[in-house]
């Protein structure tokens, strides 16, 4: 009867220390996905309120993604045009403004 509670004790045990990793791992999830879940219209204000917003698009994943599809249609454009013309670096403008991505293409295609 003891070694019968014992089995039964431990199977419980290994039962909730199961459950409290998974609630961990769901929790420690969960957080992530709102960390990196934002909404796009409010940091699209925050990027062209302030100054240049390249640096502040890279700290975010809704940015580096808006980075990366453009940056992908410059591509496209370039292997186009086989050149980087001023219609593909306008791409990169962020409401219609240059910056730093827009800037440093331009010197590409000057070759400085």
């Amino acid at each position: 009867m003891l070694m019968d509670q014992i089995v039964t004790t431990h199977w419980r045990l290994r039962q909730a220390l199961t459950a409290a990793a998974g609630e961990i791992a769901l929790s420690v999830d969960g957080g992530h996905h709102k960390r990196t879940t934002r909404n796009p219209t409010l940091e699209w204000l925050k990027w062209t309120t302030f100054g240049d917003p390249i640096h502040a698009m890279e700290e975010s994943s809704t940015g580096l993604w808006i980075l990366t599809r453009w940056l992908k249609e410059v591509r496209v454009e370039v292997e186009k045009e086989r050149e980087l013309t001023e219609k593909a670096i306008k791409i990169v403008f962020v409401a219609g403004k240059p910056n730093s991505l827009s800037e440093n293409s331009t010197n590409c295609a000057n070759g400085l």
